[in-house]
């Protein structure tokens, strides 16, 4: 299915439909911080965010799940524009308190465009994490996944110690960097003569 660190658009669409749940802790790590971070720059509170998150990934998960949703953008952009929508809802309630400025919405229209680009990018890290041998790919994950410690990693995964469990993961950074970039370049040329064709 993923690489265990990142799952595609139709990875998480299909674990969707078919109730996999273990797609839901995935979705809520990986798009909580963007989605709290909009909604506390927008008059919210922390926990505003985390219960518009919350809303906004039930919503999410029902529209996906019903007979002929088509997914018409990235997944991520599509979540958090749920949240938005929620969000300004919630102001809208408490316009007293919190008036909604046109500026808001002008700076939602210009973060879009961002979200887009950073998904594009984490699929492509995506991709070029499959890449790489597993036991790149592991020490990869515990480090940055699990926030395990380099004794912990050389530990778990027989090296002599936390130094030369360091120096495999620079190598292997360096070996995914290239792959990255790689297919960056690729994904760049392709754009490039879709566009003047």
């Amino acid at each position: 299915m993923s690489t265990g660190l990142f799952y595609s658009d139709a990875q998480i669409l299909k674990a969707i439909r078919q109730g996999d749940r273990k797609v839901l802790k995935y979705i809520y790590d990986r798009y909580l911080k963007i989605i709290s971070q909009f909604i506390t720059n927008n008059n919210g509170s922390l926990d505003d965010a985390k219960d518009i998150y919350q809303e906004a990934i039930v919503a999410c998960y029902q529209n996906i799940r019903r007979d002929g949703f088509v997914l018409s953008s990235q997944f991520g952009t599509y979540l958090f524009a749920i949240a938005k929508h929620l969000w300004f809802k919630e102001l809208r309630k408490r316009s007293s308190i919190y008036p909604i400025l046109l500026t808001d919405v002008e700076e939602l229209a210009e973060e879009l465009p961002l979200l887009e680009e950073r998904e594009k990018q984490l699929d492509l890290m995506d991709k070029s994490i499959g890449l790489l041998g597993a036991k790149c790919q592991n020490l990869i994950k515990s480090f940055y996944v699990e926030k395990k410690s380099m004794q912990e990693i050389a530990l778990e995964m027989g090296y002599t110690n936390a130094d030369n469990a360091k120096n495999q993961k620079y190598k292997c950074l360096q070996k995914l960097k290239k792959a990255f970039f790689s297919a960056y370049k690729k994904e760049e040329e392709i754009n490039e003569q879709s566009t003047t064709t």
